[in-house]
């Protein structure tokens, strides 16, 4: 519990980015936390924190975009084809990838996979949704 605690503090301690604007020296593995309206929207983590990032920002089949609509519509089971033909869907769609692409985001540089795990209590712990791309 204390390696949880000394974990969410670091994190807590990492500048915040822009989806846009990230540096050079952005840790290569690392778990991942995007906020929205200063709160916690969704943790993550990755081997390769760059690409994470860009998926779930910019990539028009990202992961993270979706899969918000579908938990604010409720439709967490339904499929990306039935989805698609849902002018609901598609406008919540476009309200969260405008929010997906305006959330700041923390990096925490982590060592191995039992660190990266971290990432799913973390997520717990802040109340938002693990999600695995």
């Amino acid at each position: 519990m204390k390696e949880l605690e000394n974990t969410i503090e670091s994190l807590q301690k990492c500048p915040l980015y822009k989806c846009d604007k990230l540096p050079s020296d952005i840790p290569k593995r690392g778990i991942v936390v995007f906020y929205s309206g200063g709160k916690p929207l969704h943790v993550g983590a990755s081997k390769d924190t760059r690409q994470y990032i860009h998926d779930a920002c910019f990539n028009p089949r990202g992961f993270l975009a979706p899969k918000l609509a579908k938990v604010k519509l409720g439709m967490e089971k339904a499929s990306p084809n039935e989805l698609r033909s849902l002018p609901r869907f598609m406008k919540a769609l476009a309200r969260q990838e405008a929010r997906v692409r305006k959330a700041t985001i923390r990096v925490l540089a982590v060592e191995n996979d039992v660190q990266a795990a971290l990432a799913k209590p973390i997520a717990v712990l802040l109340g938002v949704p693990h999600l695995t791309p």
